[in-house]
């Protein structure tokens, strides 16, 4: 290569650094100065302790997250609690949203930022309000999906838009709304390991019983103790994974006793007792298709002291 064309080459080269320079600093500083931009509650970090209410609306329901003198709780649930840290997290995450680009204003492009209002057939917005004490609207918005490129760059990026406005905004931000109960609460039914029972007995709607119990000098295996004569276990491990169904145990909905019916004849009754005295007793209903409640109660049996729960 000779001079002239070594010079031209790296001219060219250095242009090409320069504006590969300029572009990577224009899209990465608007992310460094992220803290920088416009609150998009102004005030409301300084006002947080006086929320009490916590609205949650999509197009499944509406989930009214209240604080009470023994707590938070979910108000469609029947006053069922909600750990202080869950609402901590999402009003922290709203304090902390900064408004970023402004993008649409047309209705026909709401559905791609999943921001439609949330009386449109289908929305896969969320409405997210917050109220003080006195009942006062705090704030509010439409929080739709996440912006993939916004969370490579500052974290964490959504889509807002006020209920009330047409503008929609890019949002920057750590925060996660739980749209489900399930989110919300404890999940976690029962954590019973598998290597404590020693005994499951299961009652079917019709009244029939089996019953399986740990073999002794076999540490996975149980034997069906109440087997018809002429009938045989197929597949053994089905007997031994019985003793798992409390081992992890979450919930997918909550209600309180009494507002769910348990028929007779769609009701199957299990008993688990344990080599330690701990007797659970589980009913499980099909209500409709792949709608199953369930309730729960534990006792100390024989060797044991204390009270039973629901």
């Amino acid at each position: 290569m000779n001079p002239k064309t070594f010079v031209g080459f790296a001219m060219v080269t250095a242009v090409i650094v320069v504006w590969a320079a300029v572009s990577i600093a224009s899209r990465y500083g608007t992310a460094s100065i992220g803290n920088e931009k416009v609150s998009l509650f102004p005030g409301l970090a300084e006002k947080v302790n006086e929320v009490a209410e916590i609205s949650v609306r999509t197009k499944k329901e509406t989930l009214n997250i209240k604080k009470t003198a023994k707590g938070w709780i979910v108000v469609e649930r029947q006053g069922f609690s909600v750990p202080d840290d869950k609402v901590r997290e999402v009003l922290i995450g709203l304090s902390q949203l900064r408004r970023g680009e402004p993008k649409t204003r047309k209705k026909d492009f709401y559905k791609r930022l999943q921001l439609q209002d949330i009386t449109v057939k289908d929305t896969q917005s969320m409405l997210v309000r917050l109220k003080d004490g006195t009942g006062s609207l705090m704030a509010e918005t439409l929080v739709g999906r996440r912006n993939r490129e916004a969370y490579s760059i500052s974290g964490v990026g959504r889509y807002v838009r006020s209920p009330n406005h047409e503008q929609s905004w890019l949002a920057y931000g750590p925060l996660e709304i739980p749209d489900n109960v399930k989110k919300w609460v404890n999940a976690e039914i029962a954590t019973v390991d598998a290597k404590r029972v020693q005994q499951v007995t299961v009652v079917q709607p019709g009244g029939e019983t089996m019953t399986s119990v740990r073999i002794k000098g076999k540490k996975e295996e149980f034997e069906v103790k109440d087997l018809p004569a002429g009938e045989k276990i197929e597949f053994q491990s089905d007997v031994n994974n019985m003793a798992d169904g409390l081992d992890g145990l979450d919930l997918e909905d909550v209600k309180a006793i009494g507002k769910v019916t348990f028929p007779a004849d769609k009701t199957v009754k299990t008993e688990y007792r344990t080599s330690d005295g701990l007797v659970v007793n589980v009913e499980l209903a099909e209500l409709a298709d792949n709608d199953f409640w369930a309730r729960f109660r534990a006792s100390l049996g024989e060797g044991a002291d204390g009270p039973a729960s629901d």
